[in-house]
């Protein structure tokens, strides 16, 4: 069964998916040159990655607006812990480390936010009292391109219904094509653990794109 929705994940465009390793410096020798005061090198880096990256924020939280802010924080952040990078180290891992923090830091301020707003709504229509308050026709092509439209929205709605655990695994695996050690490293868990939660997002997805089959 789930030979069927990997087929079906072919089918689906991921121009944003990580490929070969880029031609000219490795990732961990520009970040060592930046370091050192190379501007130019982090340009290359940002060149690299800012498109998968951008991806994998935005089909994390699914809001533009917040995805383009969560993106700017990243950069900044990554400037300012560049001191912090082990030289060596798997530049992808210490990168998507950060990215991570900085999604999981914006969705909390979010939910605060989103009860912040809460109390102060009108317990009635009008105004009033506040729970704050209270508390204290087409061708054939077209055809093929319609359904595979729209298993793109279905994919992206099931991913999005994923649990916080699973959409990332698959996330940083189908679309970033990292391996799973890092992964793990990323999400600091055993790598079977990823990849029992990969398993479980496509067994999700398998379900809520059944009919695509």
């Amino acid at each position: 069964m789930l030979g069927v929705l990997l087929h079906l994940l072919a089918a689906v465009p991921r121009a944003e998916r990580a490929g070969p390793e880029p031609a000219g410096p490795a990732d961990e020798a520009l970040m060592a040159r930046f370091i050192d005061g190379d501007a130019r090198a982090f340009e290359t880096l940002v060149g690299r990655h800012k498109k998968p990256v951008y991806h994998f924020i935005y089909r994390f939280v699914r809001q533009r607006e917040m995805a383009d802010e969560i993106f700017q924080d990243s950069l900044l952040k990554v400037v300012r812990a560049a001191s912090s990078y082990q030289r060596g180290a798997r530049f992808t891992v210490w990168l998507y480390t950060i990215v991570r923090n900085t999604i999981y830091d914006r969705l909390r301020r979010e939910r605060h936010r989103r009860q912040i707003r809460e109390l102060d709504r009108p317990l009635e229509p009008g105004g009033g009292t506040t729970l704050g308050d209270t508390l204290a026709g087409v061708s054939p092509e077209g055809e093929e391109e319609a359904r595979t439209k729209q298993l793109e929205d279905r994919l992206a709605t099931a991913v999005a219904r994923l649990n916080p655990d699973q959409r990332e695994v698959f996330l940083m695996r189908q679309h970033q094509g990292l391996a799973f050690k890092e992964i793990a490293e990323i999400m600091g868990c055993p790598v079977n653990t990823a990849k029992t939660r990969m398993r479980y997002a496509l067994e999700s997805l398998q379900r809520e794109l059944a009919e695509f089959a």
